[in-house]
């Protein structure tokens, strides 16, 4: 399975602050728990702070943030 962040995802998360990340990592905690999914938003704050140092690492070259699971 390959999944790709889409670009406006790519750009949000270039910018975004870590107050940001937390709000963001509340409302997906959020709707896992509503799907009945425990899932920790200390977790949640740490995927997306790191998606978005790899966004940033990336930097504006046009290139695609993907990830692969076999």
């Amino acid at each position: 399975m390959v999944l790709a962040a889409s670009r406006a995802l790519q750009d949000a998360l270039t910018v975004a602050n870590e107050q940001r990340l937390v709000e963001v990592s509340r409302l997906w905690v959020a709707e896992r728990s509503a799907d009945g999914e425990v899932f920790d938003e200390g977790i949640a704050v740490w995927i997306l702070s790191g998606l978005a140092d790899l966004v940033r690492a990336i930097g504006r070259k046009q290139e695609s943030l993907y990830c692969w699971s076999a």
